[in-house]
């Protein structure tokens, strides 16, 4: 399983963490993807949760929100629940869309 939550075939992990960067102002930031199970996406800025959404087990859902309730701060993507694959990765969220981060900016 990687550090970051992050891996190689799209699954994100229970938490995602996205190194603090320079955020335009007046942005919309997107995820989207399927929840393998329901479960609760909190979106934190810094240390502090500023967002929660909501995902139904295998429906596709993509979520915005806009860029200044982050900031310039360290974006945290927080999941409630993940199942467990053969290899006993554990499995949030499988991304198809986002403008939140890349491979490159996950810590």
């Amino acid at each position: 399983e990687s550090e970051d939550g992050f891996e190689s075939d799209n699954w994100l992990g229970p938490t995602v963490a996205v190194a603090p960067s320079e955020r335009v102002c007046g942005h919309s930031l997107h995820i989207a993807g399927i929840a393998p199970v329901d479960q609760v996406m909190s979106v934190i800025s810094g240390e502090k949760e500023v967002f929660a959404f909501t995902f139904e087990k295998q429906q596709y859902k993509k979520v915005t929100f806009p860029s200044e309730a982050i900031g310039n701060k360290q974006l945290t993507l927080q999941f409630s629940e993940f199942t467990e694959d053969i290899s006993k990765r554990r499995l949030s969220f499988l991304l198809q869309d986002t403008n939140i981060f890349t491979e490159e900016d996950t810590l």
